[in-house]
């Protein structure tokens, strides 16, 4: 099976691809690209499991995997960045999943219970509102919503948050906005 790998293995890869990405110019980029992308999918493979759930079994390490998998994909998908097609269209399913896992496990008041380790520790914090509950991850819910043309993400999300714009920019906005939500905001 190979050596343990986590949360922490994933952020150095999610950053080297983030900064590759960034940074273009630099000689070193094209590998860090490489590197970072394609260690992504292959943890992704290893650390989602077919529900759609971090391995971890915890509710806080969900939303911090979810997040160092997004951003990275995102920014390699804005990028045009095409050198790992067969890798992020199964990397962006397994996103898919990770958003409809939050979307069942958000309560009525807009929470995810916590479950197993209370790490909150997060990779982009968009919105600098103190007053947020911290298992409130309804941005995921937004973001999802407008990737993947979901309906029924958009009305567990309610309304765009701040993460929507800064990461998908207007577009995603837009697209978030174009979703018909369903009348009934329930989820299971």
């Amino acid at each position: 099976n190979g050596p343990v790998t986590g949360n922490h293995y994933l952020a150095n890869l999610s950053g080297l691809a983030c900064i590759g990405l960034a940074l273009p110019e630099l000689p070193e980029s094209g590998r860090w690209v490489r590197v970072g992308l394609s260690g992504l999918s292959s943890e992704a493979n290893r650390q989602v499991l077919p529900d759609g759930l971090s391995w971890e079994g915890s509710t806080a390490y969900h939303r911090l995997v979810l997040e160092l998998l997004l951003v990275p994909a995102m920014i390699a998908r804005r990028a045009g960045v095409d050198a790992f097609a067969d890798e992020q269209t199964a990397c962006f399913e397994t996103l898919e999943r990770m958003c409809a896992a939050v979307m069942h496990l958000t309560g009525p008041d807009g929470t995810v219970p916590l479950i197993g380790d209370n790490d909150d520790g997060r990779l982009l914090v968009n919105d600098g509102d103190p007053t947020r509950p911290v298992g409130d991850h309804r941005y995921l819910l937004g973001l999802g919503a407008a990737l993947f043309s979901r309906s029924d993400m958009k009305a567990a999300a309610g309304k765009a948050q701040p993460d929507l714009f800064w990461l998908l920019g207007e577009q995603g906005v837009q697209a978030f906005d174009a979703l018909d939500a369903p009348s009934n905001t329930e989820h299971s």
